[in-house]
């Protein structure tokens, strides 16, 4: 097994949480080092698969090309 396995599929999910956070990528990994940052995978009223994030007060909900923000406007 290749030590790098997925890793693309990896970078991509921290890049994603950290713009949904507005946090730097780097950040996002000591975040999730230290225990800071939790991820919670669900499915929302529409049926779309997401990801819940939350970070020191932070939180945010990221789908496939969209990131939500509590009480952001469109």
């Amino acid at each position: 097994m290749d030590p790098r396995d997925h890793y693309d599929e990896i970078a991509a999910l921290i890049a994603a949480v950290a713009k949904a956070l507005e946090m730097e990528d780097g950040a996002v990994v000591a975040a999730i080092e230290e225990g800071r940052l939790t991820m919670e995978m669900g499915v929302d009223a529409t049926g779309t698969h997401v990801l819940d994030v939350a970070c020191d007060g932070r939180t945010a909900r990221v789908a496939a090309g969209a990131v939500f923000r509590p009480g952001a406007t469109a």
